[in-house]
């Protein structure tokens, strides 16, 4: 149930709230500018702005749409449609009331109140709100209704401050951490599977603008594969409309071909040092100051600790790997929820070119005497041609 009848839509945040005066106001007006893309790209009408530490959403029409299109922003600790009273007992207790007779389901209620300010700002404290809205409440919901401040069917909120008082019945969590583009950018490897897109929404959490970099490998990764990458991307977009979701897409068939008929079980290492270093290069071009991938120790033979430890020393820019201790069924219920799991069983492309034995204890210099010596010219040549695919 959305509480359709809101003035206003308060809008909470947390991390950013501990940061210096000048950081939060930077990343509050970035927050504010992504909510106001978020709507923009759903065709919701609204004025945005910044007070009493909060973002405030008003003069809209319908109040679902921005639910559900802000909630999911990175940044948004948690959000509330609110009814707007004057910030006295008298007018919060009768405001209390409408709402509750037009959406109060149940049998018990409880009033949980924060007034805001110094003493003197109101003649009265949060436990009257709550004692004096409360008893209101009661006399006006009907028979059989009780107070309940343990587990009611119903909670009903106030916050209370100088100017007006806000009325509300939930409070949507979102997704908490930093809004996307305070931290800068950082280039994600992306193959459309499980693992990547949940990586580069963990790094968007963390205030990152992604730039989505996919591989594909000709007939090792087909048609089917690079179109449930680009859909993958795509959903990956609805949180952060307002940056460039082009994907950059390096072409990369030929030389995976070469490594099929040049190495045996080393192929898969040297396979992601050659991607890592086309990663490094488009990195430094696109300005990220690092690069994101889906990978989890263990999780496959080129993603053991050795093996890892091989292909990060192919670049000297940061590899971040948010997801290195999850559990694969952790990685999946993140996917589910941010929408990217659906159609990602496709088989990928690595798994043909994985060799029946694979190396697994990746040691720097036996892959350096076995990496061919065309590998660095095939990077350049790559690079030049990495083209970008608008969504």
């Amino acid at each position: 149930m959305v509480f359709e009848q809101a003035d206003v839509v308060i809008i909470r945040f947390g991390e950013i709230s501990l940061k210096s005066n000048k950081v939060r106001n930077r990343m509050i007006n970035r927050l504010s500018k992504n909510i106001n893309a978020a709507l923009k790209n759903i065709g919701v009408e609204c004025t945005v702005y910044n007070k009493w530490s909060r973002i405030i959403i008003e003069e809209f029409e319908e109040t679902k749409n921005i639910v559900d299109a802000v909630s999911i922003l990175p940044g948004v600790v948690s959000l509330s449609p609110c009814k707007v009273v004057e910030p006295k007992i008298e007018t919060i207790s009768r405001g209390l009331v409408e709402i509750g007779l037009e959406n109060f389901e149940g049998n018990t209620f409880g009033v949980d109140a924060r007034r805001v300010g110094e003493k003197d700002t109101h003649n009265f404290s949060s436990r009257d709100i709550c004692e004096e809205a409360g008893s209101v409440l009661l006399d006006n919901l009907g028979e059989n209704v009780e107070v309940d401040l343990n587990h009611p069917d119903q909670w009903f909120y106030v916050e209370c401050r100088k100017e007006k008082a806000f009325l509300y019945l939930k409070k949507y969590p979102g997704p908490g951490g930093l809004p996307v583009g305070a931290e800068g950018k950082i280039l994600a490897l992306i193959s459309g599977g499980h693992d990547s897109p949940v990586a580069a929404y963990k790094m968007m959490c963390r205030g990152c603008e992604v730039v989505p970099l996919y591989f594909s490998m000709g007939d090792y990764s087909g048609i089917d594969l690079d179109i449930r990458a680009f859909k993958t991307i795509q959903k990956l977009k609805k949180f952060a409309p307002n940056f460039d979701w082009d994907v950059r897409v390096a072409e990369i068939g030929e030389t995976v071909e070469k490594l099929m008929e040049d190495l045996n079980n080393t192929r898969m290492v040297v396979l992601r040092r050659f991607m890592f270093k086309i990663a490094e290069k488009l990195a430094e071009k696109e300005g990220a100051r690092g690069i994101v991938t889906g990978e989890s120790l263990g999780q496959k033979s080129s993603q053991t600790l050795g093996n890892l430890d091989v292909v990060s020393r192919a670049t000297k820019i940061p590899v971040h790997r948010p997801l290195l201790s999850f559990d694969k069924p952790d990685i999946i219920e993140i996917a589910r929820g941010i929408g990217t799991f659906s159609g990602s069983k496709i088989e990928a492309g690595c798994t043909e070119i994985a060799p029946n034995r694979p190396e697994v204890y990746g040691d720097l210099e036996k892959i350096k005497d076995v990496e061919p010596d065309y590998i660095d010219g095939e990077v350049e040549k790559t690079v030049d041609k990495i083209y970008r695919k608008e969504l």
